[in-house]
């Protein structure tokens, strides 16, 4: 990325703006269309519009969209995230067993097949708001400790972060609303939880880091195959050649600027 000073806080901010301006026209569509007391009891509310809309080809046409927004969030999630625990464990901070990458595939299989099994499990045994209200504490104590980290980078100069003065403390804050929000199941299932991660990472996790792996990993060779494969694959190689023609198509219309 360059200059991730500049880039990560604008795709920050942009993405944010983008999702409230969604998330409101949705709601805003919806009320317009949806009695409010409806709505109240409604488990499908988008559903619920659909078929106000389109009669049961609405209801379909909302309920397969619901499907593939959620698979791709939760694939996107469990992709993410399985990256995140193979990091940790070259850098030693996780057992060593969730640095395996396939063979064939070159991905940390060990901790998706786990994150897999996990998933299984836990929706088996709860219900969806028991499982968001759970996962919502979590996130909030993550986030809350990127926080706390924040701060501490405040002290060096050299970083330079937009806003590093009030974003930590406003981040603090919501992240205690969020935790204190919570049910007090999930605040004992939650803290059982993030102190059981102490003895696992004590006594599986290595002393020293993988050296070999994180070589690898961040040697300018994989680095540059990494980005060879991304303009290959992302939907932002097909955005950006979409703009390409556009911008041909403007410079072929006005023959004065293709002279210059």
């Amino acid at each position: 990325m360059q200059d991730p000073q500049k880039a990560i806080p604008r795709a920050i901010t942009s993405g944010i703006l983008i999702v409230a301006l969604f998330y409101l026209s949705t709601n805003f569509v919806l009320f317009g269309l949806v009695n409010w007391t409806e709505l109240e009891v409604s488990t499908v509310p988008l559903v619920t519009a659909g078929t106000v809309l389109f009669g049961s080809a609405g209801a379909l046409m909302m309920t397969v969209g619901a499907l593939f927004s959620v698979a791709g969030s939760d694939e996107s999630g469990m992709l993410g995230s399985a990256r995140l625990a193979y990091a940790m464990a070259i850098d030693g901070l996780f057992p060593r067993v969730f640095a395996e990458v396939h063979p064939r595939y070159g991905t940390p299989y060990v901790v998706l097949i786990v994150q897999g099994v996990l998933a299984f499990v836990l929706s088996n045994i709860g219900n969806l708001s028991g499982l968001i209200s759970f996962a919502v504490l979590n996130l909030a104590f993550s986030f809350l400790l990127t926080c706390f980290s924040l701060i501490v980078l405040r002290s060096d100069g050299a970083a330079n972060l937009r806003g590093q003065r009030i974003l930590p403390l406003a981040g603090i804050a919501i992240c205690l609303f969020l935790l204190f929000s919570t049910t007090t199941f999930d605040k004992v299932a939650g803290i059982l939880v993030i102190l059981a991660g102490i003895p696992v990472y004590l006594y599986y996790s290595p002393k020293t880091d993988i050296r070999h792996l994180k070589d690898l990993f961040l040697s300018e060779e994989a680095v540059f195959l990494r980005r060879v494969e991304a303009k290959e694959t992302y939907l932002a190689n097909l955005l950006g050649l979409a703009r390409k023609v556009i911008r041909r198509n403007r410079r072929s219309g006005n023959p004065g600027t293709g002279a210059k």
